[in-house]
Order: structure tokens, then C-alpha cells, then sequence
């Protein structure tokens, strides 16, 4: 008869909970928690990490509920961040250690606040021409709004007249005429530099002109009747939430001057 002696190997589960957790900080859609350190002593075996197990706040302990396993975190370390989150929702959320076999008691429940974020960039943005003086903007809401929208911001820029666009294509057309016509002769005696320079210093560089309006969040097009002819315009329009800017949507306008619209306007009522 022969007696067969076993050895007693340990494979409890951690004695280690994690206590006083709180978010360090946090975004739209990410949350940093920070806990108290565990010490080792309690871990009953070779540490493997923590799990962080959360859950949207009213749904109870369900299949909605999320395991994020995070190994890579050392001993000594006491925070994670977790980025599955969605803005302006509540969840819950309970941390546990591991060893090589098994898993703590969870610590006591956590309740996080995502807060609102910055909204998508606005869709379908159309610019259109009324008059040399009139501009018609329609756009419609972001896809994804992040949060509660309050506005619309939409911002009219220009820094340089048509007729100064005209001089400068005028000025490179003369510039390539010259050089095909000296081809074989004597250098040209700078006058086209000349010139160039006299039409710049005439026609100078415009004023910058900027038209920054604020729009209601249930109104989603804009009408400006104070713009000045023969401009080309950079129409830019960005929503506005609690969590900040969207990304600016833009639009280039080139508008006609007031001779060329009476004209059009003139022929097409003969």
C-alpha cells in the first residue's frame, strides 16, 4: 500500500480590494481612475493586473455591461483610462486585482458624469450669390452634436478685391508675352517689374474684412446683405457646444461687381 502525500498549493483569490477610487479627469468620451494603492502582501499569488468593469448608470450589471482588462499596469501603479464612454451619460464602473487564477471582490461602485463635448464639423454647407452685395448660407446640424448645441457661428473674411486678381493674372500674361517677344534681343528694359510694382502700390492690399455673427441653434442658414462687390469671400460656419468648437466648415464666394450684375440683370429681363 503506498500513501501518497500531497503539497497544499495556494490558489486563492486576491484578499487585495481596491479602495477610494475617483476620476482624475476626464473628457467627452474618456475617464481617468485613480485608486488607492494595493498592497501585494494581499495579492495570494503573482499579480496580473486590474479589470475595470463599467456599465451606463440604470441598466444594472447586464450584457451593456464592459470588461477592460489592463496587465500592462504595474504594482505600483494606480490609474487607467478608460475610452468607451459617450458625452452627457452617466455610468458606473468597479475595479477589481488579479492573480494568476482568480479575481478579487470588486471595490465599491463608482459613478462618472461624462460631460459634453466639442460637436462635429456642420454638413451640406451651400454658399450662393443673391446680388454683388448678398450672400445666401444654409448648412445643415452636425452628425455627431456631443452634447446640447447653443449656436452657430458663422464668419465672413476677405483680404483681396477682384479687380487686384485681375491685375495680377493681367501683369503675368504681359510678363510671358515679353518674353517671347525679346526671344533673340536685346533684355527687356524692366518696365513690366515696373508696372507690376506701380499696380501693386496702387491697388495696395484691402482692408481685411471679417463679419462674425452668432446664429440660434434651431436656425440653420444666414443671409448678409452688407458685403462690397467684386470680392472673393471665405465663408466659414462651426457649431458650438457646452464642450466647446466644432471643426469650421469653408466656403470661397467670388462676388460680381455692381456693373456686371445691372448688366446680367438688364439682358436678362430684354
Amino acid at each position: 500500500m503506498h500513501t501518497v502525500s500531497t503539497k497544499n498549493v495556494s490558489r486563492t483569490m486576491p484578499f487585495a480590494i481596491v479602495k477610494n477610487i475617483r476620476t482624475l479627469k476626464m473628457n467627452a468620451t474618456c475617464a481617468t481612475l485613480t485608486w488607492d494603492q494595493v498592497p501585494m502582501s494581499l495579492i495570494n499569488g503573482h499579480f496580473r493586473g486590474y479589470k475595470i468593469k463599467s456599465w451606463p448608470k440604470g441598466n444594472g450589471d447586464d450584457e451593456r455591461s464592459i470588461i477592460h482588462y489592463f496587465p500592462e499596469i504595474l504594482s505600483r501603479q494606480n490609474l487607467a483610462t478608460v475610452c468607451h464612454f459617450e458625452p452627457m451619460k452617466e455610468y458606473c464602473a468597479q475595479i477589481f486585482t488579479t492573480n494568476s487564477h482568480f479575481e478579487s471582490d470588486p471595490s465599491s461602485t463608482v459613478h462618472i458624469k461624462m460631460p459634453e463635448g466639442p460637436p462635429g464639423p456642420v454638413q451640406g454647407l451651400k454658399v450662393v450669390a443673391y446680388s454683388p452685395t448678398t450672400v445666401f448660407v444654409k448648412w445643415l446640424p452636425p452628425a455627431q452634436i456631443q452634447g446640447k448645441l447653443k449656436v452657430y457661428h458663422i464668419i465672413y473674411t476677405s483680404n483681396i478685391t477682384a479687380i487686384r486678381i485681375s491685375m495680377i493674372l493681367m501683369l503675368s500674361l504681359c510678363k510671358l508675352l515679353a518674353i517671347i517677344d525679346t526671344i533673340n534681343e536685346e533684355p527687356s528694359d524692366g518696365r513690366f517689374a515696373d508696372n507690376e510694382t506701380s499696380a501693386s502700390a496702387s491697388s495696395g492690399t484691402s482692408e481685411l474684412v471679417v463679419y462674425d455673427s452668432a446664429i440660434p441653434s434651431d436656425v440653420t442658414y444666414h443671409v448678409n446683405d452688407a458685403l462690397l462687390p467684386e470680392k472673393l469671400y471665405r465663408v466659414s460656419v462651426k457649431a458650438e457646444t457646452g464642450g466647446g468648437f466644432g471643426p469650421l466648415q469653408i466656403q470661397m464666394l467670388m462676388l460680381e461687381g455692381l456693373l456686371d450684375y445691372e448688366v446680367a440683370t438688364n439682358i436678362g429681363h430684354w
